[in-house]
């Protein structure tokens, strides 16, 4: 028996609900099975548009699409059925046996889902009004191939019999009516035929929103009055003349370990210059006491050598000057930040300016 046939087993036994679809989806891996890939999927279309299919019905069409345009070579068809399948369902995995081809577009749009929000219901806040509920509220969230047209509320005050109602989806969140104090709900989004991508809650574990209790109104004659605004006298001139106008404060230890950091390796990067301009200055030396015959040619090592010594003091002494650069602007800079990290205050006396501040 093929693995397509060990799956409508399976769908079978989850009751007589799935007949309607059951009856399509053997008809499809009949033609599967003698390689009739237009006729299988016209039956799974017809499959998938059978009203209020379940989510696994739901699930296994649209894994069976994807592996039936595999094998028709529409490796593109097959890769937007198998990303619409994983993102309702993404630790979903194709059965053991699944044909080989179909696994690379099904791992594409793992990868795909794996990167990006799968579709779920998301619960948002109660509607509620003195502290009565007066409905509860959830959205869509993930669904950017727009799998989901309604939401199917079922909601019940306290323990009361379950209400059923149908709502289109809105991005900013869907909100289903009922007035109580206690509200148990859960929810389903369906596709256009009616059939269950997903649900949040269940009869058995519903959601439970709770009210709290009304404000008690207060009279208008228990409220006190405001009291009047307190007067300031405008302060003196020689108040003003003595006043702060200008200060700044800033606190040193957020500054001063970049300070020394800064100026730290400013000195690691004049060292490091250093270096390397003695040992250009000591290669340039070699070449120039090397021997030389009338022409001028060194003889005294050979010219591949001496090609060499004069690569590498060009080399050293372009590098030591830019150690000598980047030393000196971090040496600034770790002087800049510990005067920074100091604390110092501008202030105005009657005499002029005055600068006050601490250094450490």
């Amino acid at each position: 028996m093929r693995w397509w046939g060990v799956a409508t087993i399976v769908l079978a036994a989850h009751g007589a609900w799935a007949q309607p679809a059951l009856i399509h989806i053997e008809a499809a891996e009949r033609w599967l099975s003698q390689r009739k890939y237009a006729k299988a999927q016209a039956e799974l279309e017809r499959a998938s548009a059978t009203p209020d299919n379940p989510r696994e019905v739901v699930l296994r069409v649209l894994e069976l699409q994807g592996i039936s345009a595999t094998l028709a070579k529409r490796r593109p068809k097959a890769y937007a059925y198998f990303l619409k399948l994983l993102s309702l369902d993404p630790a979903r995995d194709l059965p053991y046996d699944a044909p080989p081809k179909a696994l690379p577009p099904f791992y594409d749009a793992r990868d795909w889902v794996a990167r990006h929000e799968a579709v779920q219901i998301e619960r948002l806040a109660a509607l509620s009004e003195g502290g009565l509920l007066q409905g509860v509220r959830a959205a869509v969230r993930g669904d950017t191939q727009h799998l989901a047209r309604r939401l199917r509320f079922h909601v019940r005050a306290r323990e009361g019999p379950w209400n059923t109602m149908e709502l289109p989806v809105d991005e900013a969140g869907v909100l289903a009516r009922m007035e109580g104090r206690r509200i148990q709900w859960w929810v389903e989004a369906l596709n256009d035929a009616g059939g269950v991508l997903l649900s949040a809650g269940s009869d058995e574990e519903p959601w439970v929103d709770e009210g709290g209790e009304a404000p008690a109104a207060t009279p208008a004659s228990a409220v006190p009055p405001a009291p009047p605004p307190a007067q300031t006298p405008p302060p003196s001139h020689a108040a003003r003349a003595q006043a702060v106008v200008v200060q700044r404060s800033t606190a040193e230890p957020r500054y001063r370990p970049l300070a020394y950091g800064a100026a730290g390796a400013g000195l690691l990067a004049l060292g490091v210059g250093s270096g390397l301009g003695l040992l250009s200055t000591s290669q340039r030396n070699q070449l120039s006491n090397a021997t030389r015959d009338a022409a001028g040619n060194i003889t005294s090592i050979s010219q591949s050598t001496a090609y060499g010594l004069d690569s590498a003091a060009r080399l050293n002494a372009a590098l030591a000057n830019t150690f000598f650069v980047a030393g000196s602007l971090l040496a600034a800079g770790g002087v800049g930040l510990w005067w920074w990290g100091g604390q110092a205050r501008v202030t105005v006396a009657p005499g002029g300016l005055a600068l006050e501040g601490t250094f450490r």
